[in-house]
């Protein structure tokens, strides 16, 4: 009921796409990141850090001669990258024997760039089993080809005050401002706000 002369007639069987209608997904994956620190006094220190993130994807899909739809063969490159500065000022002292601060202040330049590539045969595979682009039975189509950059700038700060080990107040802010936002109005704030109680300390032992 399934089966003709040029193939399955309706879908083909799980054996057949397992092994003839494949296809491959690959990535690399290139990171890492250097540091540096640099302790300025007793309570406050610096921190710089660079880090980079590349991949390069390929994607493969095959539709095998003698299959329930037509043959072919398709193909999607994709390479991304990503760089981060940071710059942080550490701040850590006790301002008196019942009051702690901590905090920082910190820059982050966040820098990203993607392009990719996408073809496919077109009309069917001429030679069975011979997956290439340059194997299709008719002219192929123009590739889909994207490319885009983004750049992120952000300041962040936060301060955390506690008061004999037991509660805790915290403010925390950041503000980014992103070149894929309309000019003029590519900058936004988000701050953030909380307290904490360590209950255990108010019991007594």
């Amino acid at each position: 009921w399934n089966s003709s002369n040029t193939g399955p007639i309706y879908s083909d069987n799980p054996y057949w796409t397992q092994y003839e209608n494949y296809a491959n997904d690959s990535r690399d994956n290139i990171y890492g990141y250097a540091t540096v620190n640099y302790k300025i006094t007793d309570w406050m220190s610096a921190m710089g850090r660079a880090s980079f993130n590349t991949t390069g994807d390929m994607q493969e899909e095959r539709v095998a001669v003698g299959s329930a739809g037509l043959s072919g063969y398709s193909r999607y490159n994709r390479d991304f990258n990503e760089t981060n500065f940071d710059f942080m000022l550490n701040f850590n002292k006790d301002i008196s024997e019942e009051l702690s601060f901590t905090g920082l202040l910190g820059t982050n330049l966040r820098r990203e760039r993607a392009e990719s590539i996408f073809t496919a045969t077109n009309g069917g595979l001429v030679v069975p089993k011979l997956y290439s682009i340059s194997n299709s039975a008719s002219p192929v189509n123009p590739p889909t080809e994207t490319f885009s950059r983004r750049g992120v700038d952000g300041i962040f700060a936060n301060v955390n005050f506690g008061f004999r080990d037991t509660y805790y107040m915290e403010l925390s802010a950041r503000q980014d401002k992103s070149t894929t936002l309309p000019k003029g109005d590519n900058s936004y704030f988000y701050p953030a706000a909380g307290v904490n109680v360590i209950f255990s300390n108010l019991l007594e032992t």
